[in-house]
């Protein structure tokens, strides 16, 4: 079986790549394991907050936003609060993501069901060897397979710095359907729990183990690959998404770096440059590797701490938050950086 490109997951950033990529004049194959409703069910699994510059290119349809979110909450250990405005969703994942799959079918997609289980650069060709016996041959093949990607294991043999078990509960309780909510506090293993919107209930969620449960509740767990791998691309293969550990150090949000990635990822094939896509991401504020030792000096952080690194943090504009805690904390400049900027760029 011959194509143009292989995409392996059809999940947020494999359905985005798909989008951006069909009805060029490429014959486009995607391998996705699970059906349509193991799909939904597992896709449901996510905070699904995403800010609104995420999805400027991709239009949404009023039943795939589940929630307008204008407000973004942080309270932080003895009652520290602060309340920013954004600009976001709450979004219906899986909704979106079949439907971005399905008007890519309508432009020449062609969807598999099957799992892969080894990637082979050839002098010829990029052969994707699915268990089932089937080979495809392609010139180019993306790894949005998640973070556990077989891709990522076949061709570049690394694994992201953290891989971070996150539980989570949907539950009709109520909160505010405006609100992105963070709790950040030591008994939540140095992190934090959400509180999401959800409908007309809520998405509640933190580190496996340490999240609280919700009475009448369904739960879920996911694991998010935060530190991303390098090299992400090698000769005609390239990782986007979770696959590429891409999701923020800081707030562990990845929908965001899945769809931009996927973006940038099929314009470089349309292309056929793929160093472009490494230039494009390398330079990106996203990647920048300081969020990841400002993780590290957040989760070291007793409640104490917390406090005091937050005491400042009182107004409703980002910057002039960072501007007074850096005036009472110059030494930790670079933490409250790292922190505005995830704030920014992170979800």
């Amino acid at each position: 079986m011959d194509c143009d490109v292989v995409i392996v997951g059809g999940g947020p950033a494999g359905a985005t790549a798909a989008y951006f990529l069909c009805g060029k004049g490429l014959k486009v194959i995607m391998v996705e394991r699970m059906s349509d409703a193991g799909f939904e069910r597992y896709h449901k699994i996510c905070g699904a907050g995403v800010n609104a510059d995420a999805l400027k290119h991709i239009p949404l349809k009023d039943d795939e936003i589940l929630n307008n979110v204008d407000t973004l909450r942080i309270t932080w250990p003895q009652g520290n609060t602060i309340n920013l405005n954004i600009k976001g969703y709450i979004i219906d994942r899986p909704k979106l993501f079949l439907r971005l799959r399905r008007e890519s079918e309508e432009k020449g997609l062609k969807v598999i069901r099957g799992s892969v289980y080894d990637v082979l650069m050839m002098p010829d060709a990029v052969r994707t060897f699915l268990n089932d016996g089937t080979v495809i041959s392609s010139k180019y093949v993306i790894g949005a397979d998640g973070a556990y990607s077989a891709v990522r294991k076949s061709v570049f043999g690394t694994t992201p710095e953290i891989m971070l078990k996150v539980e989570e509960y949907h539950s009709d309780a109520k909160t505010e359907q405006n609100v992105l909510e963070f709790v950040v506090s030591e008994k939540y293993d140095h992190f934090y729990q959400w509180y999401f919107p959800y409908k007309d209930g809520r998405c509640t969620g933190a580190i496996n183990g340490f999240a609280e449960d919700e009475p009448n509740s369904t739960r879920g767990i996911r694991t998010i690959p935060l530190g991303w791998v390098d090299p992400f691309v090698k000769k005609n293969v390239l990782l986007i998404g979770d696959a590429a550990g891409f999701p923020n150090c800081m707030t562990a949000g990845g929908l965001r770096t899945a769809v931009l990635s996927a973006e940038h990822a099929a314009e470089a094939i349309l292309k056929d440059d793929l160093g472009r896509y490494e230039k494009w991401w390398k330079k990106n504020i996203m990647s920048d590797r300081r969020f990841m030792k400002v993780h590290d000096y957040i989760a070291s952080c007793d409640d104490a701490k917390l406090s005091e690194f937050s005491k400042y943090m009182t107004h409703k504009g980002l910057w002039i938050n960072g501007i007074h805690s850096v005036l009472h904390h110059p030494k930790l400049t670079w933490v409250y950086i790292g922190c505005l900027l995830s704030l920014r760029y992170g979800w």
